[in-house]
């Protein structure tokens, strides 16, 4: 009897959110029910310490429905998918008057 190898490939896509810059702003692209909805279809989401705390999000709340906490960085150079609500104040100011500079990230 021959041996039938099947070799399954598991793509894991990673979702990384962004902290706010502008200090009115108070809103976070996720919240912790998305975060597990967006676990549970296996994708990853990074977040930045204190990501939610000027919506009264706790860390821990994010973390305990799957996010992971990530320095900016590492968010902005392994992620798959940039969450973020403005682009005007996108990390270290990578936005130029014709829009988002690509380069900053790494591209799919």
């Amino acid at each position: 009897l021959k041996t039938i190898l099947i070799i399954s490939i598991i793509i894991i896509m990673i979702i990384g959110c962004l902290r706010e810059k502008d200090l009115t702003e108070t809103r976070v692209m996720v919240s912790s029910e998305t975060v597990k909805k967006l676990v549970s279809k296996g994708f990853k989401i990074f977040i930045p310490k204190d990501y939610g705390k000027k919506s009264n999000i706790n860390d821990q709340i994010l973390c305990d429905a799957g996010a992971e906490i990530k320095s900016e960085d590492e968010i902005c150079t392994t992620s798959d998918i940039i969450l973020k609500i403005s682009l005007g104040t996108l990390y270290n100011g990578t936005v130029s008057s014709t829009g988002f500079d690509r380069s900053a990230f790494r591209l799919l």
